[in-house]
């Protein structure tokens, strides 16, 4: 087996295992174990959707994207949107064959999630996250606002 997407789709490893039922959680432990990625992967993977917070001049950023320096940058240069470009995440280019509907499907179900944690951890700093699609470059992206 080559690491084409396509070669180990859902939909194959459901018609691979017929007519045993096997879901999601058991499509993830296959792709895992066949493909053999890091421990590591599925940490950053999981942080992705429900990230750690930090709150910083009644702004919300996520930890593990958060630069000191960047922010002290756009600080200085008077930028009113430092919080929208210091959690800017572009999710077309996560895989070359993810469409743009599916990346804004994607971005939109990680915006709900850290929403639901932003509102659970009740912070109170200014922004929620919201993922749009950037119809000139054709490109979507999930950030806080």
């Amino acid at each position: 087996m080559n690491n084409k997407s396509n070669d180990f789709s859902f939909e194959i490893f459901k018609e691979a295992n017929k007519p045993n039922f096997f879901g999601d959680i058991e499509y993830i432990y296959a792709i895992l174990k066949i493909k053999q990625l890091p421990l590591d992967f599925l940490v950053k993977l999981v942080s992705l959707v429900f990230p750690t917070f930090l709150e910083l001049d009644n702004c919300i950023f996520l930890a593990s994207e958060f630069d000191q320096k960047k922010y002290e940058n756009l600080k200085e240069s008077a930028d009113d949107n430092i919080q929208f470009w210091m959690n800017l995440i572009e999710f077309t280019s996560l895989h070359e064959d993810l469409s743009e509907e599916l990346a804004l499907l994607l971005a939109s179900k990680v915006a709900d999630s850290w929403n639901a944690k932003i509102k659970y951890e009740d912070i109170m700093a200014k922004g929620r996250a919201r993922a749009f699609r950037d119809d000139e470059y054709g490109e979507v992206f999930l950030t806080i606002y």
